[in-house]
């Protein structure tokens, strides 16, 4: 708010093989505290599925353009 330095971080913790919490905070007074933006909780909830093969519609990035796919 003031132009000053603000520094981001993710933090990951509570991995098990069927989930994980995602942090995102910032601080603007040179990481002494931290503000959460959001928390996200992830839990597996079935079996791990089948990708598609590379190529396909299904990946759509493409470095420095933009993608046709929807």
């Amino acid at each position: 708010p003031d132009g000053g330095e603000t520094i981001s971080r993710y933090t990951f913790s509570d991995i098990t093989p069927a989930s994980l919490r995602w942090d995102d905070a910032y601080s603007t007074d040179g990481g002494e505290t931290w503000t959460h933006n959001w928390i996200m909780e992830f839990t597996r909830t079935g079996a791990k599925p089948t990708l598609a093969a590379d190529g396909g519609p299904e990946h759509t990035f493409h470095a420095g353009g933009r993608c046709a796919a929807p």
